[in-house]
């Protein structure tokens, strides 16, 4: 050799060969140094119908390769045996610049494509954050079909009941899936199959409710038989139908991986299952304040988390004696973890005016007595009572303050709203706990007869007095406690007088309702998440034993199972 490792032109040694690795190669792979328009339209083109045969999983979309080798062998020019001379000839006909541009319909044939994109959208909104969607056409891969990008730092906004229905396109195929692994006996009032699950999928509103609940209720409407989620076989459902969760961590990492999202909760490691998100910003990682030393507490603030940007909240937590600085990833716990805080805070710039004010509430040494099934000890009391007294006074009813100066009006007002609290507190508290002392001799005296009654009502006061009840639960709510005590009595009142089969009936209707609520409950418990739509259920679960059990008493709100069945809806998609 004379020079060694020369590049040379091909084109003129074999112009044949060299025009076919031009479009081969530099063209249908986009193997080329400089990338033409066209051939970036193209390209990308390409790409889309890749995308749409991943997402619609139709294999007459699958792209091949020749088809597009054999458009560009019809519209290049047999003299272009190269980059060059094809750059010379668009240079010289303008007009085959646009004749060399692909279409979707060159390729694949006419589609929707517009539709597609709605039934199989790249992103969707979670919570109050928008997550990217990828999908694969790859069958037997973990991955395959559409996985949704989720920051560990989003977590919180998704629930179990949400995932069914954020890409549509897979809503029909998911449900033909369902009925067919349904009990033979129960799917014979389906067929066929894919009709019923066309029907049922025009007829449902998107995104209302738990996605399996819904499907069962259409399904059993048109069954004519109840069908339960839990009659359907998961196993038999195709995966690809189901969504795949993948959690990231700040590093981009995954994490967990599922297409069950409580499952990838469960293995998510005990470092990442915290509400609290860690950042570098000292400002919201403070600890150890006992006054207002920040100049604002933002609703939220926006941290970029991989493609997405990730909502928190600024949070004010109650560490006992202090309070901290913490950014959390659900903004209704925030909330409420503010409200704490606020009222720690309240408390230590007023504490010898409210521990006077707990020791002068009336006959409190004989209501210790009483409430001591309740707390701990008598200091424990009289602290939650004082908690109390200053989240009526500053925090009831009031917005949360995010300025120093709103804070520093309220505390302004400290010994007028104070006395006002403590006046309240002295007229509730020694009827929510005579009315909670009767509840207990009742209890007492009922007999074996009435277990499932005495059963019903120690699950009720235990979720009603659960530890620091006089904390998380609203004022407004708190003052409901004696008509929920009262109600109580009335109920075992009854059972004597012959309302047996009545209240069975009823304690089973109840049951039902308090079952879905805890389950709904533990699956945002999983995440960290607060619900105020899920909170809700809870009261008016209450609410709801006094229309069946002591109707005379009134309720706060108007209440059905209709009304009920709504608020669970509300709650699975808040």
């Amino acid at each position: 050799p004379i020079v060694t490792r020369r590049r040379v032109k091909y084109a003129p040694h074999d112009p044949v060969v060299s025009r076919t690795f031009l479009i081969e190669k530099g063209l249908t792979l986009g193997e080329v140094r400089r990338v033409p328009p066209f051939l970036k339209q193209n390209l990308e083109t390409q790409e889309n119908i890749e995308q749409l045969a991943a997402k619609t999983r139709r294999r007459d979309y699958i792209l091949d390769e020749r088809d597009v080798i054999d458009f560009y062998e019809s519209r290049i020019p047999e003299d272009c045996a190269d980059m060059r001379q094809l750059e010379r000839c668009l240079k010289n006909d303008p007009q085959l610049e646009k004749q060399l541009v692909l279409s979707i319909e060159d390729l694949i044939g006419d589609t929707d494509s517009e539709t597609q994109q709605e039934e199989y959208p790249a992103e969707v909104q979670v919570g109050e954050v928008k997550l990217p969607v990828s999908y694969k056409f790859t069958p037997g891969a973990k991955d395959d079909g559409a996985t949704l990008e989720l920051p560990v730092e989003a977590a919180s906004q998704l629930d179990e009941h949400q995932l069914g229905w954020l890409v549509p396109g897979l809503i029909c195929e998911r449900i033909e899936s369902m009925i067919r692994s349904l009990p033979k006996s129960v799917r014979r009032n389906l067929i066929p199959a894919p009709d019923t699950a066309q029907e049922v999928a025009n007829q449902i509103e998107l995104g209302s409710g738990s996605f399996v609940n819904v499907v069962a209720q259409h399904l059993s409407n048109r069954a004519g038989e109840p069908i339960r989620p839990d009659m359907f076989d998961e196993t038999k459902i195709d995966d690809c139908l189901k969504i795949n969760v993948r959690v990231k961590d700040e590093q981009g990492e995954t994490i967990a991986e599922s297409r069950s999202f409580t499952e990838v909760m469960k293995s998510l490691p005990d470092s990442q299952k915290s509400s609290v998100v860690q950042v570098s910003d000292n400002e919201w990682q403070q600890e150890g304040l006992t006054d207002w030393q920040w100049d604002e507490l933002p609703k939220s603030i926006n941290i970029r988390r991989g493609v997405a940007e990730v909502p928190v909240f600024p949070t004010i937590m109650d560490e006992g004696d202090t309070v901290a600085l913490r950014l959390l990833d659900n903004r209704e716990r925030s909330n409420l973890e503010s409200r704490n805080g606020l009222v720690r805070l309240f408390q230590i710039a007023n504490r010898k005016n409210v521990k006077s004010q707990v020791n002068w509430l009336p006959e409190l040494d004989k209501l210790s007595v009483i409430a001591s099934p309740i707390f701990q000890n008598s200091e424990n009391f009289k602290a939650q009572l004082g908690d109390l007294i200053v989240r009526i006074a500053f925090i009831a009813g009031e917005k949360i303050p995010r300025q120093r100066e709103a804070y520093e009006k309220l505390l302004a007002a400290s010994n007028e709203r104070i006395s006002v609290a403590t006046q309240e507190v002295a007229k509730w508290l020694p009827r929510m706990l005579e009315q909670y002392q009767a509840v207990r001799v009742v209890l007492e005296k009922q007999t074996a007869k009435n277990s499932h009654a005495v059963g019903d009502v120690r699950g009720q006061l235990k979720s009603l007095f659960s530890e620091r009840f006089l904390q998380s639960a609203a004022w407004h709510r708190l003052k409901s406690y004696p008509r929920y005590l009262e109600a109580i009595q009335v109920r075992l009142d009854k059972l004597q007088s012959g309302s047996f089969d009545k209240d069975v009936e009823f304690t089973h209707e109840v049951a039902e309702f308090a079952g879905r609520y805890r389950e709904l409950a533990e699956q945002h418990s999983l995440v960290g998440k607060f619900s105020d739509e899920l909170d809700q259920i809870k009261w008016m679960l209450e609410e709801y034993r006094v229309s069946l059990f002591a109707q005379q008493l009134g309720t706060s709100e108007k209440v059905s199972p209709q009304r009920i069945e709504k608020q669970f809806a509300k709650a699975m998609n808040s």
